[in-house]
């Protein structure tokens, strides 16, 4: 039997997660407690995005949220190639080379996946000028 820290309960080990860090070997809350802090922690979205977000840039990319800022600015906040401003609460893809790692810019989804499906091969998309020009709906 424990103690939960939280909701002062006595309660059976197995209420408790297991934490190899402390003296019991049982988390100090019970899990109906960890899992109510949890859900506060996460309802703060602002802090859980930034979190991962950071997280995520670091790991994916080698930058930081201030980093990413900054490359928004510099680009007055809308994607490279269409200039369009991301959706509300989203945010602009980290458009990099596959090759070397160097970050190029920040694009859209839509262009980001269409330098994608073009394997950013210059030569595709060039041709795919030319084919567009060819068929436009004025000639």
């Amino acid at each position: 039997m424990k103690i939960c820290s939280n909701c002062k309960t006595k309660k059976e080990l197995s209420d408790f997660h297991i934490d190899r860090r402390a003296p019991t070997g049982r988390a100090s809350a019970c899990k109906i407690c960890a899992k109510a802090r949890s859900k506060r922690w996460y309802k703060d979205s602002e802090n859980y995005r930034t979190i991962v977000r950071n997280s995520g840039l670091r790991h994916r990319f080698g930058i930081s949220n201030e980093d990413y800022f900054e490359l928004l600015k510099e680009q007055d906040g809308v994607c490279y190639i269409c200039k369009t401003s991301p959706e509300e609460g989203k945010y602009l893809h980290v458009d990099h080379c596959h090759d070397s790692g160097n970050i190029r810019g920040l694009l859209c989804k839509n262009c980001n996946h269409g330098l994608g499906n073009f394997k950013d091969n210059p030569d595709f998309l060039t041709k795919a000028i030319e084919y567009l020009d060819r068929n436009s709906v004025s000639n």
